[in-house]
């Protein structure tokens, strides 16, 4: 590969999005380790200073050294002693000298975690065609510092410091709004110029701790139409206000961890909405809005933690049935579900389905059903199409699960991962005579994390 005589990739964004994790994945992953032979992790901090910088790569390579030589001929002891103490620098020339010599002309992967200023640029140079920089930049000519919202930007007299996380584009206007909260305090009255109400996309709110139960002014949202993404997790809602259904450009809704009773059917007018979170400890939901099938361009759903949540009774036009005939729904995921058995009600089969049902799906998941037992789509109409673009298939802490439907045989599975669900494992190291036969064309089968079908080759022998 060609990558040039050095590469940066750079990872920015505001503190919290998660640009470390990002790194270290890539950092840890198998592929990334083979190809380098040399990595090297620095998390630099204020002020900024290169010679600190050079000093803390010399330390991980040092480590390196250390690792490759103990167990040779200069011995355990001498090796200690040798690089006892990493060699001290006056000059950064001397420093990135050093660091060059013991680089060679291979390929490094060297991330650099938490910079904030761009100096260092000229000092790390490579003749070496492939060597390879992953950066974690965030540059202060991008983004600003957090400021301290002043006490009259808010309208309740008891707040805490809230920090204000905002991008300066050159026009003041206000586009991404993130709040911290402290567990007990009341959401906040914004009072925003109507300009930036105009312009505000991303508005999130941060809880800490357990939250109390708190009431979110409608007026809020009417203020807000032109939001991409709104998130409310931990905010203890018991309700959301009718008007959400105004927010007709919103992307993206997250209201997990909240003890929400029922959602307003004006959610179902969100028609450009493509992500909806509803997960984690909703222990008084009941059900989903009838007209959830309105949701024509929603592609993740997320649902789950909802105890009450058990499909008996289950009237034909709502909760599951509906999210069947999404057309364009391709990831779902459902966690903590409190049922024994699911039967073709629950994916919404009826005697005169004809369209199919779950028509784009790819991911599907299922977390946490622990006294779940059977999943069976036996219906009078046995000829409908179900999932026909299923390619992943997860069951996680399903440990009772015993029967699978037998539509999977039909669906162009690539992967199954059964985790911590032992009947199933049994299932598929015995092949048995009859849930095997259901998933034994998928490519991909891992119990545990380990496969036991590969590239359609069967080894768990």
């Amino acid at each position: 590969m060609d990558f040039g005589p050095l590469e940066v990739i750079s990872v920015v964004g505001m503190g919290g999005l998660g640009k470390t994790t990002l790194a270290q994945l890539a950092f840890n992953n198998e592929t990334v380790k083979n190809h380098f032979p040399k990595k090297i992790w620095v998390s630099v901090s204020e002020p900024f200073d290169l010679l600190k910088i050079a000093s803390a790569i010399i330390e991980n390579l040092l480590k390196d050294y250390q690792t490759q030589i103990q167990g040779e001929d200069a011995g355990e002891g001498e090796c200690r002693t040798q690089y006892k103490k990493p060699p001290t620098f006056q000059t950064l020339e001397a420093a990135f000298n050093w660091i060059s010599i013991r680089l060679g002309k291979g390929r490094f992967l060297l991330v650099l975690d938490d910079v904030w200023n761009e100096e260092y640029k000229g000092y790390l140079n490579s003749e070496e065609e492939g060597a390879s920089v992953f950066q974690n930049l965030t540059m202060r000519s991008f983004f600003q510092d957090f400021q301290e919202v002043e006490e009259d930007v808010f309208d309740d007299d008891d707040h805490q410091k809230r920090r204000l996380r905002r991008f300066e584009l050159g026009d003041q206007r206000i586009r991404h709004l993130t709040i911290a909260m402290e567990s007990k305090a009341e959401f906040p009255n914004l009072e925003l110029t109507d300009e930036n109400k105009k312009f505000l996309h991303t508005f999130l709110i941060l809880r800490q701790g357990k939250s109390s139960a708190v009431c979110v002014d409608s007026s809020v949202f009417m203020s807000l139409k032109h939001l991409r993404t709104l998130n409310l997790s931990k905010c203890g809602l018991k309700s959301l206000p009718e008007n959400i259904g105004s927010l007709i450009h919103l992307r993206y809704l997250e209201v997990t961890n909240n003890p929400l009773v029922k959602l307003p059917d004006t959610i179902c007018d969100l028609c450009n909405l493509q992500t909806f979170r509803l997960e984690h400890g909703c222990p008084s939901l009941l059900e989903l809005p009838e007209g959830i099938g309105k949701l024509v361009n929603l592609r993740f759903l997320y649902l789950g933690g909802c105890s009450r949540y058990d499909f008996k009774g289950l009237p034909k036009e709502t909760l599951t049935p509906a999210i069947g005939k999404l057309p364009s729904l391709e990831t779902l995921h459902f966690w903590g579900l409190h049922i024994k058995n699911m039967g073709p009600e629950i994916l919404g089969i009826a005697e005169e389905q004809v369209t199919p049902l779950y028509p784009r799906l790819k991911v599907l998941k299922f977390t946490s059903a622990e006294n779940w037992l059977e999943w069976k789509t036996d219906a009078p109409c046995c000829d409908v199409t179900i999932m026909p673009c299923l390619q992943s298939l997860h069951f996680s802490y399903c440990k009772r699960l015993q029967v699978l439907p037998g539509f999977l045989h039909n669906v162009p599975l690539q992967f199954i991962y059964i985790t911590e669900a032992e009947i199933l494992e049994k299932h598929c190291r015995v092949r048995d005579k009859n849930e095997w036969p259901k998933i034994s064309h998928t490519k991909n089968i891992l119990l545990n994390d380990i496969h036991v079908q590969k590239d359609g080759c069967y080894f768990g022998d």
